[in-house]
């Protein structure tokens, strides 16, 4: 289960939604619980670039200069759904959280998040907008 805090959500949304009909990308941080539910507390936009090595690096030392953990990275789909593409997966980091934000012209959000699994395949985790666990 993963909690968006109301600030990185927004920030998410508002990215997608500026960068429309572009695709944006951006990491998210917080910090992981006992039991493995993670809170979403702040975002960095990366643009409309795809990912590199040297943006992952700067993710990781963002982190660690604020104390929280990198949790995963964002990205929107502009006029496709919130599920990952199979190439998607190819790329995705293991461990790594990942939000889909969904947006169309008409600015329809729909939000998901997923996870690889052990097989390599995305799962669905549990979002809990606004609350923190």
């Amino acid at each position: 289960m993963i909690a968006i805090q109301p600030k990185p959500n927004d920030q998410m949304i508002s990215d997608a939604v500026a960068s429309y009909p572009a695709i944006c990308r951006g990491f998210f941080y917080g910090v992981t619980n006992h039991e493995g539910n993670s809170t979403v507390t702040h975002v960095t936009v990366a643009g409309v670039n795809p990912i590199t090595r040297a943006d992952l690096l700067n993710a990781e030392q963002i982190a660690a200069e604020n104390q929280v953990s990198l949790l995963g990275m964002y990205v929107s789909h502009p006029d496709k759904s919130s599920v990952p593409q199979p190439e998607e997966a190819s790329v995705a980091k293991p461990g790594f959280h990942y939000i889909i934000i969904s947006v169309s012209a008409e600015v329809s959000i729909i939000t998901s998040c997923w996870k690889l699994n052990g097989m390599m395949q995305f799962e669905r985790v549990e979002i809990l907008n606004f609350q923190i666990i």
